[in-house]
């Protein structure tokens, strides 16, 4: 722990200054790395959950046991079954 405070890890430090009277700080790039992801209505994260949202929901499947398995009651419920009488050979 002696090593963090004699290579002053945890004090602010100034960086490169090009003039005497530049007091400027460096812009945090981790938070303009995430305010560029999430900030906006078209932010590339929220377009990538509602992609992921829109897939899952699309290729939900129902267990074959358990909770959810049950089948519908009414016939029109049912999904059509595939004609599968024109065989290739």
């Amino acid at each position: 722990m002696g090593s963090l405070a004699h290579h002053s890890i945890y004090t602010v430090q100034s960086g490169r200054q090009f003039a005497d009277d530049d007091t400027s700080i460096a812009d945090d790039i981790v938070m303009t790395g995430y305010n560029l992801l999430t900030v906006g209505s078209s932010s590339p994260l929220q377009q990538f959950n509602c992609t992921l949202k829109t897939l899952q929901a699309h290729h939900q499947v129902n267990p074959l046991i358990g909770p959810g398995s049950e089948r519908p009651e009414h016939p029109q419920d049912l999904p059509p079954i595939a004609d599968n009488s024109q065989s290739i050979i």
